[in-house]
């Protein structure tokens, strides 16, 4: 028979079992490929030419566009290039 000590530890073995594949089956990425847009900004996420995943913030008011991307030395998102969109697009 089973004591209530081989009882638990059996109970605990197949509960880290299921936990274990459960985390191995369910693995979340994020892909570079959503927009939003409002009245005054856009936001897309694409992938940079370094192969870095990054956010273009475009400020239809100022008229800017803001890259944003990951700094793993400060592990923070940090501005990266900012830019007139008239420059981007070979205007003055």
């Amino acid at each position: 028979m089973f004591d209530r000590k081989s009882f638990l530890i059996g109970v605990l073995t197949i509960s880290a079992a299921i936990l274990t594949i459960g985390h191995l089956q369910i693995t979340s990425t994020a892909h570079a490929a959503e927009s939003v847009i409002d009245d005054d900004y856009q936001l897309v996420t694409a992938r940079t030419n370094q192969g870095n995943d990054g956010l273009y913030v475009l400020s239809k008011r100022e008229n800017l566009v803001v890259l944003f991307t990951w700094d793993p030395a400060k592990k923070s998102i940090v501005p990266k290039d900012v830019k007139s969109l008239d420059t981007l697009l070979g205007g003055n």
